[in-house]
């Protein structure tokens, strides 16, 4: 009776920890020796640089990771790494030192001041068979933005003669930079004003070698594409264009303008 109430009790403590874990275990196997993360966490959970303070420069920071594990291996050694958030890549990883169930390490990542990125850090309780569980907590680093964006170019269609059927591409690009890196870049955005109605229409523009038109990944030559269709409402139309661009420390770019027609054949 004493073994059944205790199993029922660390159930119920790991069912709730599991909602934030990713865990391959059944119930049947909880006491077995497949290691159980019971907690985790990160210190600092944010890195904050000062432009005045800190300048523009590299630099190595270090996030402590703490985890608690439940195992019956001896000599068992977890892992860790650390990955961009946005695109899940591994930016470090290695081992975790332990002390009794408690296993913790100093984990190094180089930057520069100027670095902004939301961080996973995720740890890994596996037995030799892979079987175990993983377990995911949350860090960043919020470096300053000195310079804003700069728009070098902008291609425009300028006229467009309406198509009697089918469709022709209107493709607009903007080539755009960043004095504090390229990746500091957030968003790049096509306004596009409607000359009679003044209608406004922002669209993202993409730098992914994919999307909306775009032919090469991270060129730093955005692009936006739609097609040009038939219709009878307003089959003539002019526009205004604005280019603009914003980094991740909330800098704006100068608007580069242009414009673009819709004539009907």
């Amino acid at each position: 009776m004493k073994k059944q109430a205790f199993s029922i009790l660390f159930l119920v403590v790991a069912a709730v920890f599991f909602l934030k874990c990713d865990s391959t275990n059944s119930p049947d196997s909880l006491l077995s020796e497949e290691p159980i993360i019971t907690s985790l966490s990160v210190s600092p959970a944010l890195i904050e640089f000062d432009r005045e303070i800190d300048g523009f420069r590299d630099t190595t920071v270090t996030f402590e990771l703490v985890t608690e594990i439940v195992t019956e291996i001896e000599n068992f050694q977890p892992t860790y790494a650390i990955l961009d958030a946005s695109t899940r890549d591994g930016l470090v990883e290695g081992v975790l030192t332990a002390n009794g169930n408690e296993y913790s390490v100093q984990a190094e990542l180089n930057i520069n001041t100027t670095t902004i990125l939301d961080l996973v850090i995720v740890v890994y309780a596996l037995n030799g068979n892979g079987n175990g569980t993983t377990a995911e907590t949350y860090a960043g680093i919020k470096g300053f933005a000195g310079s804003a964006p700069v728009i070098e170019e902008v291609t425009s269609p300028g006229t467009i003669n309406r198509p009697d059927t089918g469709a022709i591409p209107a493709t607009f690009t903007a080539t755009v930079t960043d004095l504090d890196g390229n990746d500091t870049i957030d968003e790049v955005t096509l306004r596009i004003i409607d000359l009679e109605t003044e209608e406004i229409v922002e669209i993202q523009m993409s730098d992914d070698g994919t999307n909306r038109g775009d032919l090469v990944a991270n060129d730093q030559i955005y692009t936006t594409q739609f097609d040009i269709t038939p219709t009878n409402n307003r089959p003539e139309r002019s526009y205004n264009i604005e280019f603009f661009a914003i980094d991740l420390a909330g800098l704006l770019s100068d608007t580069v303008s242009t414009t673009f027609t819709i004539t009907d054949n």
